[in-house]
């Protein structure tokens, strides 16, 4: 499958006051575009909604150096932790895989050079346990 995605608004946000977070002002809104191999095509628009709080990038201290916590690739970064969060484009759930895979999209559509792979590895290594946690949740969300 290939992922090619189009950002349709600006993204605004302010800074929570802490150095870490940050809160969505307006809805940022990208549309997906998904090319399978059987040759059908699915457009879908992942809104990430105004009040919504992000970290952008999680990445740790040690290595802020290089990866800073801000840069080209806040805009997959948001709309990764919202994948994250919610687990769902458009009411329909997805794989971490996928909401990975859009994170990889976005950043070579914002051109965040080098950075882009080992981002993407970091989040395909280390994301699971996040993501699974989230996923447990929103089943006893469910159970109540």
């Amino acid at each position: 499958m290939k992922i090619e995605v189009e950002i349709l608004t600006p993204l605004d946000y302010r800074d929570m006051g802490d150095g870490k977070q940050v809160m969505i002002l307006r809805p940022f809104l990208v549309k997906l575009t998904q090319h399978y191999k059987d040759g059908t095509i699915e457009v879908r628009i992942i809104e990430v909604p105004a009040g919504f709080i992000s970290d952008f990038a999680s990445i740790p201290r040690f290595v802020q150096g290089v990866f800073p916590r801000f840069g080209k690739y806040n805009f997959a970064a948001i709309v990764h932790d919202w994948l994250f969060v919610h687990g769902k484009i458009e009411g329909r759930p997805i794989e971490q895989k996928l909401a990975d895979r859009i994170f990889l999209a976005i950043m070579r559509k914002t051109k965040c050079g080098w950075r882009k792979t080992p981002m993407y590895i970091a989040v395909r290594m280390f994301g699971r346990h996040l993501w699974n946690k989230n996923r447990k949740n929103d089943k006893k969300k469910k159970e109540k």
